[in-house]
């Protein structure tokens, strides 16, 4: 049997932002080169698909690298993932076969992997670089790569675009953060941009597209299209979709999917994994805020900076940001310095396990104060841990003499994360609230990593009506901080909150709570709704600086509506955030990570509880079998239209379809003279529309009995008292019982660190003295069945 050339473990935790530039998907050559060399392994053929629907963003890249020597070669295929984005897919061609990726439990994805290289398969780990400042930097090995021959590799991934003045990006990543000249021979890039409101421009840059973006109306939704093509293409910069809105009044926009004669896997913990026709419907209304349309156009409204600022910096000198931490640290102080006028003033203060603040408090933000300030971070050196609880209070004191009038903003630059003191995020948060109520601060908060607390640092902008940005360390931080830095004094529109005239209809709206935005920005409720319903109300509202306002709206929800398929995805994504978010304030529990696995597998993203793999489900699941067993199942995708079966011993059988669940069956018999082993059965699968894939299936032959042996059995045991089994048997038993006449039979559980399966029997107390037979019976995969028998005397 040939063995599995490679295995794929994707290990990612928590949410990434799709602006963070990054070196696009490279091949190098192991043991020939410590970089990508096109002389040995070059990027023959790359293709980008981008697809925007409303600000929900989808990208898929396929690349081919061309082997250029005569030789069999190892590869590590290294990309960065965008942060924001959530990976949707990951396979490698084998053979001219497609080995897609499968969302499994962390652990199992791990044992996986480990069993595999165990039985001296070549795997390949796909997973976070062990360097903090490279979280985003991940590696697969690829074998083989076939002497002047070529391996292909697909990546997809997901994002949600967020709007901030009036402007929303989707940058995919091409110019090289660690690689300095990285090409590929030929290079295709086609978007795709649907709106139900007309554009005020679509901006691109990075590539030279022959012709601005084709424009169609139709329906009410207008599309933007264009493609780019071009041979030896060298990655000098990143490509850049920039969608700009139309100033207007604030306004609402609904996406709905539901689809009904869809059958579903209940993989939640209490669903047993039974088949359903889901009849829940998902929703999304977005809000893109406009208080300037509102106001007729009027060049000044309440939302822009008015009054003086008193700003308290706290910048984190631990160890833990260090390199490009620190740089973009800097940065952002220098920034919101900058930002300062006459009128303002400010202190600066650092911290790690202690805090050293600037001496004499608030100062006037004068231009020889900033600088000065500036000139005092430069001299600053890291060192120790992080005493977070210790900097918030520092950074709120000065603020309490700040000038009346003033608005107080506590700046807070750190990657979020207290390593000094052992106080929880519940606990932080709350001490930090009670602290702030007699001031009123609002945290400004710029988070500096890949491995931010984004929980934490969020949680407290929100709590006090700030706002929260982060970064990644290779990331270009002038557009976030841009942002950041246009907010700062500009008054948050609080308490958002989604309402509808039947509210009994729906369930499980997130973000929960009451939300937080800033005008000329975007912000979104997902939620589920039980059953359709016509034309219903549903209202938004928040408070704004001139008052409290409202804006309602009509939604259908409808029977069926299949456009946004991506919605239960969304919804999943963000049920699985608030998951985590509770699992980081109260702890785990198991029923929580447990819905997290099932969401996870079914809608194929990661979690701090999931993995990625990609494997041959032959190898993952071998079906065992006994000669003359009849029946092969298979499951496929629901595109799959006919599925034919091609087995070893001459045997070319169709399979048959089980319903709409996937499943696909064929009775078979397999002869009696097959000796015991392992087998492949190759799998001809029909696409819809005539496309045509090949898998391999495997199964075990086992025509063997277990063999069972039971363990010393100690003293004889009393009425009443408690017997010890200990019982070997082959690695493939299944299930092991024990019986006593009269008693309940008893399951042996395997016992790791004693390499056998063991139990406790309880004899009754009323068990009379004497001899009686103890039968164990072992079962195996195959559903071959030994057993053994000993004696126990009671006493």
């Amino acid at each position: 049997m040939q063995a599995l050339r490679f295995l794929t473990v994707l290990v990612l935790a928590g949410a990434l932002s799709a602006r963070c530039p990054a070196d696009p998907g490279t091949l190098i050559p192991l043991n020939l080169a410590s970089g990508p060399d096109p002389s040995i392994l070059s990027l023959a053929r790359m293709s980008v698909e981008l697809w925007v629907d409303e600000r929900f963003a989808r990208v898929r890249t396929r690349q081919v690298f061309a082997n250029h020597t005569g030789r069999e070669l190892e590869g590590e295929y290294v990309f960065f993932l965008p942060a924001g984005t959530s990976l949707s897919d990951f396979a490698i061609w084998e053979d001219g076969v497609r080995i897609p990726g499968v969302v499994l439990e962390r652990a199992r994805a791990r044992m996986h992997y480990e069993s595999l290289t165990a039985n001296k398969v070549d795997p390949g780990l796909l997973e976070k670089s062990e360097h903090a400042e490279e979280s985003h930097t991940f590696a697969v090995k690829v074998f083989p790569i076939p002497a002047w021959g070529s391996k292909r590799i697909e990546l997809e991934y997901t994002a949600e675009l967020a709007v901030a003045g009036r402007q929303a990006q989707l940058v995919y990543p091409l110019k090289p953060a660690r690689y300095r000249s990285l090409s590929a021979a030929e290079l295709t890039l086609t978007y795709r941009v649907e709106s139900a409101e007309e554009l005020a421009g679509l901006q691109i840059e990075g590539l030279a597209f022959p012709s601005p973006p084709r424009h169609t109306a139709s329906g009410g939704s207008h599309v933007y299209e264009g493609s780019f093509t071009g041979r030896d293409v060298r990655f000098d910069s990143d490509f850049t979709l920039a969608l700009s809105y139309r100033p207007g009044a604030t306004r609402m926009r609904f996406q709905t999917y539901r689809d009904p004669g869809r059958v579903r896997r209940d993989l939640t913990p209490f669903g047993a994994g039974k088949l359903y026709s889901d009849e829940r419907g998902y929703f999304q209304a977005e809000t893109l805020f406009d208080l300037e349309g509102d106001a007729g156009g009027e060049a000044a409204v309440p939302s822009q900076r008015g009054g003086a600022l008193a700003v308290s910096i706290a910048l984190d000198c631990s160890l833990s940001m260090q390199w490009q931490k620190l740089e973009g640290a800097f940065e952002v102080v220098e920034g919101v310095l900058s930002k300062l006028g006459p009128s303002d003033s400010f202190t600066l203060l650092a911290f790690n396990d202690r805090v050293r603040e600037l001496p004499g408090g608030l100062r006037p933000a004068t231009a020889a104060a900033t600088a000065a300030a500036l000139e005092h971070v430069r001299g600053m050196s890291l060192a120790g841990g992080t005493d977070l609880a210790r900097a918030l209070e520092a950074g709120l004191r000065p603020l309490a003499a700040a000038p009346k009038g003033a608005r107080r903003i506590l700046v807070l630059v750190t990657d979020g994360h207290a390593t000094s003191t052992p106080v929880g995020a519940g606990a932080l948060l709350a001490g930090f609230e009670k602290a702030n109520a007699p001031i009123g601060a609002s945290v400004m908060a710029f988070g500096v990593g890949s491995d931010a607390n984004r929980l934490l640092l969020s949680r407290l902008s929100t709590a006090s009506t700030g706002q929260f940005t982060w970064a990644a360390e290779t990331e270009d931080i002038g557009a976030p901080l841009a942002t950041f830095l246009g907010r700062m004094g500009e008054a948050a529109l609080r308490n958002l909150r989604l309402t509808f005239e039947v509210p009994e209809n729906i369930e499980m709206v997130y973000p929960a709570g009451p939300g937080l935005a800033y005008d000329r920005s975007s912000h979104r409720f997902v939620g589920r709704y039980k059953g359709p319903l016509g034309s219903t109300g549903v209202a938004v509202s928040f408070e704004s600086p001139s008052g409290p306002r409202k804006l309602e709206a009509k939604l259908d929800l409808p029977e069926r509506s299949v456009s946004h398929a991506y919605l239960p995805r969304v919804w999943a994504r963000e049920r699985v955030d608030w998951l985590l978010e509770q699992i980081g304030l109260k702890g785990e529990q198991e029923e929580w990570i447990e819905e997290i696995i099932a969401l996870a597998r079914e809608h194929r993203f990661v979690t701090p509880y999931t993995s990625f793999l990609a494997a041959p489900r032959a190898l993952l699941r071998p079906r065992v079998i006994k000669p003359g067993d009849p029946v092969l199942r298979v499951k496929t995708p629901q595109d799959i239209a006919a599925v034919t079966a091609i087995f070893p011993f001459g045997l070319t059988r169709a399979l048959e379809p089980d319903g709409p669940t996937g499943l696909w069956e064929t009775r078979f018999l397999v002869p009696h003279a097959m000796a015991d082993g392992v087998y492949r059965a190759t799998l001809v699968l029909t696409h819809r529309d005539g496309r045509k894939f090949l898998e391999e299936k495997s199964f075990v032959i086992d025509s063997r009995p277990p063999e069972l042996s039971l363990g010393r059995l100690g003293p004889p045991p009393a009425a009443g008292e408690t017997l010890e089994l200990v019982a070997y048997a082959d690695s493939d038993t299944r299930r092991i019982t024990a019986r006593l006449p009269g008693l309940p039979p008893v399951e042996l559980r395997y016992d790791a660190k004693r390499h056998a399966s063991t139990a406790l029997v309880r004899l009754p107390a009323s068990m009379a003295p004497g001899t009686y037979p103890l039968r164990l019976t072992a079962e195996d995969f195959a559903h071959n069945v030994s057993f053994t028998e000993e004696q126990v005397v009671v006493r």
